[in-house]
């Protein structure tokens, strides 16, 4: 068996280093508002006619997308909506989800919006889906939900993505979901800075290894 001595000059770095790493602890998924302190809005007042493309919707820096075109109806689908004017809802629904995301790459902390469908029941199903680089960090399926609902997502260490579908009849992400939304607000994830002092104590770290080295070789 091989046995590894960590250094008394490598210990402090690795503590510091495990500071600074965030927390990789599940999105946690609320009925209510996440966002503490609005960075981003996304109103969709510029949707206001049928036939709009929704693939490559951005707004205030948000991308909101889905493989369909828009269908105004002016908050029908969203009971609570407060807004007279747009809102995001492909027309006919889709065989998919809609997908949130920044366009600059920003992580977000936390993330709300108004839900509704373009169903005529009172509640509905919403499945998500969180990813961070590509992997999921969150997922889940809630059932009913009253249209017209704050929803929202947190996670400590932040996600890039959010997948969303809602229908009253949705079992799993990727199903037919005709969801609705407004009032995309979005806080940015703030990057954990490393200490200013680390790159002092890295040098010493290594001026350290280096005269251990030499005293060896002496």
């Amino acid at each position: 068996m091989i046995h590894f001595r960590l250094s008394s000059t490598v210990a402090p770095v690795l503590a510091v280093l495990a500071l600074a790493t965030p927390s990789g602890a599940a999105t946690v998924f609320a009925v209510g508002s996440t966002v503490t302190s609005a960075d981003r809005t996304a109103t969709f007042d510029a949707i206001n006619s049928n036939d709009i493309s929704l693939q490559t919707y951005t707004e205030d820096s948000i991308s909101v997308s889905v493989n369909n075109i828009s269908f105004q109806g002016f908050g029908a689908f969203l009971p609570n909506d407060p807004r007279s004017s747009g809102f995001f809802y492909g027309r006919g629904g889709n065989q998919g989800y809609v997908s949130i995301s920044a366009t600059d790459g920003q992580s977000f902390s936390a993330l709300d919006l108004l839900l509704g469908d373009g169903f005529g029941l009172t509640t509905t199903n919403l499945a998500w889906e969180t990813l961070l680089g590509g992997a999921v960090t969150g997922s889940g399926l809630v059932t009913m939900l009253a249209r017209g609902t704050t929803v929202g997502w947190s996670h400590l260490s932040g996600f890039d993505t959010l997948r969303i579908g809602a229908s009253p009849y949705l079992t799993s992400l990727g199903n037919f979901q005709a969801i609705a939304i407004d009032d995309v607000r979005a806080q940015i994830a703030a990057t954990v800075p490393l200490p200013a002092s680390l790159p002092l104590l890295l040098g010493a770290v290594g001026a350290a290894g280096a005269l251990r080295r030499r005293k060896r070789a002496v």
